[in-house]
């Protein structure tokens, strides 16, 4: 299952992002990060980015209980931190 949850790039940034992060990012910053980890920039990249992490990787790693998501609060936090050890560089 670690394998599977960390097999996607942009997965990995978004765990990163959020192990650097005390408390958990609100979207836009979580977005901000990892456009800045892939060396990407625009407006129109940064709205892909964020449809991309709302459509594809929140719902997985919420499922698996590896994030938690604040609808109210638009913010995301790592539930289990232990999962970054497993990220090689």
């Amino acid at each position: 299952m670690v394998e599977d949850i960390l097999a996607a790039p942009r997965r990995r940034a978004i765990l990163e992002s959020l192990a650097d992060a005390e408390g958990g990012l609100v979207m836009d910053d979580l977005v901000r990060r990892v456009v800045d980890s892939e060396g990407s920039a625009g407006g129109e990249q940064h709205e892909r980015v964020r449809a991309n992490i709302y459509d594809d990787h929140l719902p997985k790693l919420t499922a698996t209980g590896v994030v938690t998501y604040d609808s109210m609060r638009d913010c995301i936090e790592l539930a289990t931190p232990a999962i970054v050890d497993h990220i090689e560089d």
